[in-house]
């Protein structure tokens, strides 16, 4: 998250959610975004640190999840009351549990992840 918040803070703006990213939906409304990225843990049943695009159309039903509330409420919610285009990174978490913290081999690839896109959002190469 502090990496993130250095990167093209006047035009980008960041949210650490945790379990309950709906905490944040009416911050996020206010900025009026034209674009939501969204990174949460995802089986995918890959090694844990891969990545995926997730479509927010896949992320249906209550089934199980590690937030308070199903993650396409918060989705649906944006894209209704802000017009924006919502992606969703998926990320594989070696367990997908309630209250567990990262481990280390997330931690590495969430790290690798943020130097890549604080790179690509500064324009720098």
């Amino acid at each position: 998250e502090q990496d993130l918040t250095k990167t093209n803070a006047d035009k980008y703006h960041f949210y650490l959610g945790e379990s309950a990213p709906e905490n944040f939906a009416g911050a996020i409304r206010n900025q009026a975004p034209t674009h939501v990225v969204v990174f949460d843990a995802a089986n995918m049943e890959k090694a844990p640190g891969s990545f995926s695009l997730i479509e927010p159309e896949a992320i249906t039903g209550i089934g199980f999840s590690t937030h308070m509330l199903p993650l396409n409420v918060l989705t649906d919610y944006l894209i209704k009351t802000c017009d924006c285009k919502i992606v969703i990174i998926g990320i594989q978490p070696k367990l997908l549990e309630f209250g567990y913290p990262m481990t280390s081999a997330i931690q590495m690839a969430a790290d690798q992840f943020i130097s890549e896109f604080s790179t690509s959002c500064s324009g720098e190469s």
